[in-house]
């Protein structure tokens, strides 16, 4: 299953579980490849709690329409394999971020049972850069609320201007 994306947006990984997974992007201007995010935990064995994770920098992607997809590595048997539980896990609108979209991919039903099964889970963070949806961000306040240094205040006793 993919998501369907158009315009510019940065992609960034949030989190990737133990096994080996990837993401897809195809049909952008310039960013179509494949990109690896997790470890296979055979492969690279650590505690549960401190899962290496292959970081990805974050990604600019822009097109008219773009998709994203995961897939998932099945070993030497099955190879990569398509995940179809990729869903939006939340989206928002806030003048700090913009439009931030995020997307989870939650492939329990089809990884084996067992102590890894838990931790297979992966979470991209797609935002919106295109300044049409986003005309505020970087989000900065166009008013200055300090006062000068050379105000003058009226003294209530003899109302004349006193310097502060």
């Amino acid at each position: 299953m993919a998501e369907m994306l158009s315009g510019d947006w940065i992609i960034e990984c949030l989190w990737s579980g133990l096994w080996t997974k990837r993401f897809i992007i195809e049909r952008s201007l310039s960013s179509d490849g494949v990109y690896l995010l997790g470890t296979d935990p055979l492969r690279d064995w650590g505690p549960l709690d401190t899962a290496r994770v292959l970081t990805t920098p974050p990604i600019s992607v822009s097109g008219p329409s773009w998709f994203i997809r995961f897939e998932w590595d099945g070993g030497s048997v099955l190879g990569w394999q398509s995940d179809t539980s990729l869903i939006r896990s939340s989206a928002a609108y806030t003048l700090h971020d913009g439009l931030v979209v995020d997307l989870l991919s939650d492939n329990r039903s089809v990884v084996p049972p067992g102590p890894f099964s838990l931790y297979d889970s992966a979470s991209l963070r797609c935002r919106s850069v295109n300044p049409q949806i986003n005309p505020w961000h970087p989000f900065a306040n166009p008013y200055d609320f300090t006062r000068p240094a050379n105000v003058r205040r009226k003294d209530p006793s003899n109302n004349t201007n006193l310097q502060v």
